[in-house]
Parts: C-alpha cells; sequence; structure tokens
C-alpha cells in the first residue's frame, strides 16, 4: 500500500507542476526524450540484474521451462481476449468509441508507421522503441554475466543493492513524468469521467484470462494446486509477491513466478510497441498486469497516449492493490 501511495504521489505532483505550467507546455518538450531515456534504462538494469544472477543463470532448466510457460501463453491469451473485448465493446483502434471513432487512424513515430511509405517495416523496427529495449537489455544481460559472474568484478549483492535503489528512483522520475505529460494535456481528468467504469473492464479480462490460462498450464506440471495458484496470482509484481511465496517455503513455486513475472514485464516494455501497431492501444494495458502503473507506464504513454495511459494506471492501481492481499492467503 505504501509503494502505491508514493507512486500516486508522484503521479499527482507531476500532474500539478504541469497544470500550473501549461501555459509555457512548449518549453518542456523534452520532458518526452528523459522519459524515453528512463525506460531505457530500465530496461538496460532488469537485464543486467538477472544476468548477473548466477542462481537464476544455473537453473534455467526446468524452471525456466515452467517459467517461460506461465509467461508467455497468460501474456498471448490477454493479449488476443482484449482484442476481442475491445471490438466488442466498439472501440477503434486507438481505444475510442462513439463520437471519438471519426477520424483515421494516425499512427505516431513510436508506432513504426512511416506514412510516406519510404522505409520497409524491417527498417522501421529497428527505428523503433521496442528495438532499443532489446539492445538494452541484451547489453545489460551481457554487462552483468560477463561482469560479475565471469569477471567477478563485483558482488550480486552489492550490484542489487544499488539496482534496487536507482530503480525505486527511476519508477519514481517516469511516474512523475507522466503526470507531468498529462498536466499538461488539461483534459485528463474530464477523459477520466468519460471512460466511467469501463475502466475496470480491461483489468478484469486480464485478470481472468491470465487465471485461466495458468490454471490450463498448472495441469501439466509437478506442483499442487496451491503453488500454482499463487503463482497465477503474482500478476507481474515479481519484486515482493514471489518474495512472499518464498518466505512461505515455497522456494521452487517463488522461483518460477520471479521469472514469470520478470519475463513478461521485460517482454511488454519491448513489445508493447508492436502489440499497440498490430492489435490495437488498449491491448498493451493489460500486457504487464500490475506494472502497467509504474515500469510499464512509460512505454505505453510512449507508444499510445495519454488517455490510454490512464486505462494502462488504473490497471495497475487494481492489481497492486490485490496482490499483497491475495497472495498471503493462497500460501498460507
Amino acid at each position: 500500500m505504501k509503494t502505491l501511495v508514493t507512486y500516486l504521489g508522484a503521479a499527482a505532483l507531476g500532474y500539478l507542476i504541469a497544470s500550473v505550467l501549461r501555459s509555457k507546455k512548449d518549453n518542456f518538450s523534452w520532458t518526452g526524450k528523459l522519459l524515453a531515456l528512463v525506460v531505457t534504462s530500465l530496461v538496460f538494469s532488469m537485464g543486467l540484474k538477472i544476468g548477473g544472477n548466477e542462481e537464476v543463470i544455473g537453473n534455467l532448466g526446468q524452471v525456466g521451462l515452467y517459467g517461460l510457460a506461465f509467461c508467455y501463453i497468460p501474456l498471448i491469451v490477454t493479449i488476443l481476449s482484449l482484442h476481442v473485448v475491445r471490438k466488442l465493446m466498439g472501440y477503434n483502434h486507438q481505444g475510442k468509441r462513439g463520437v471519438e471513432n471519426a477520424g483515421t487512424f494516425e499512427p505516431d513515430d513510436e508506432s513504426n508507421c512511416n506514412n510516406q511509405g519510404a522505409s520497409s517495416s524491417s527498417l522501421s523496427f529497428f527505428k523503433s522503441s521496442s528495438f532499443r529495449y532489446l539492445v538494452a537489455v541484451i547489453l545489460g544481460f551481457l554487462v552483468g554475466f560477463f561482469g560479475v559472474i565471469k569477471g567477478q568484478l563485483i558482488s550480486y549483492d552489492v550490484l542489487n543493492g544499488a539496482l534496487g535503489t536507482f530503480i525505486t528512483w527511476a519508477l519514481l522520475l517516469m511516474v512523475f513524468l507522466v503526470g507531468v505529460d498529462m498536466g499538461f494535456d488539461g483534459n485528463i481528468l474530464g477523459v477520466f469521467k468519460s471512460i466511467g467504469w469501463r475502466v475496470i473492464v480491461f483489468p478484469l479480462v486480464t485478470g481472468i484470462a491470465t487465471l485461466v490460462s495458468g490454471l490450463i498450464i498448472g495441469i501439466f506440471i509437478p506442483l499442487s494446486f496451491k503453488e500454482v495458484l499463487a503463482i497465477i496470482c503474482t500478476f507481474c509484481w515479481y519484486s515482493l509477491a514471489p518474495n512472499i511465496i518464498m518466505n512461505a517455503g515455497y522456494v521452487t513455486a517463488g522461483a518460477i513466478a520471479f521469472l514469470a513475472n520478470f519475463l513478461r514485464v521485460l517482454s511488454s516494455l519491448i513489445t508493447i510497441p508492436l502489440v499497440a501497431k498490430r492489435f490495437g492501444w488498449l491491448e498493451t494495458v493489460g500486457m504487464p498486469v500490475a506494472a502497467s502503473m509504474d515500469v510499464c507506464i512509460g512505454t505505453i504513454t510512449e507508444s499510445t497516449d495519454k488517455t490510454i495511459a490512464l486505462y494502462a494506471f488504473a490497471s495497475g492501481v487494481v492489481y497492486t492493490v490485490l496482490i499483497p492481499l491475495i497472495v498471503p492467503i493462497i500460501v498460507g
């Protein structure tokens, strides 16, 4: 709950400051570039964290296989489920409905559409944020693996502590910048009111898709129902929920949960721009589940718009409140 209040406070502060400075909005165009830089640095840090962890690297067999299954199957099912629900509810590609559907779809630069047709789709990918994030995580992994495990230039405990501090402040800065972006827009509260109850639909679909697909996976692996349910209900809060599971004595389940959540957040960061372009903007909201309000909200904002960021933030809030309540009950 403290984390939730902190993030809400950072976003609110950014919104208030930008509201006061709205008339000078043009002088702060650099905030968008700063947001992209912060997101890239977070992706690099995540790659560094997993690449330098000898225990994770040394157990990429069975645990890794289960982690992959709990990551990618629910992720794909979530995207497809949100895609179907979006269309049934009458939302267009950009997440607008009714009278808002007027006009044509014009993706921004980060959506990797070249309106002049000068570049091929492959060249567009190399200019996209997806490619930037992919390079960042690979570089982070290599630095961690060769610097910590092979070169032993620094102990992983020291590195992990430093990364923890950096990630905490980077997340706060990112949420603050998203709040600034919304504050400069000036119409966010009105948009939130217009969304109304529909803002709950997408986190609900995300939860059902993740839960059902995860339970099906659990049928085929040698874990108890309690362990499987606990893994599913971590909902991408990889820094908290897996530790709760491990502290309850389910070490293997905790390791699988960490890897599955970490990979889902990481994969979401890399693929959100592509999903926004190929499937739809609202489909990106459920990809990182709880991380849609912090780690991934910068990427979602960058790849879609501020209205979709509101959906993402609301979805993340729902799961940030639920996870610390339900995971201890399941393993307890």
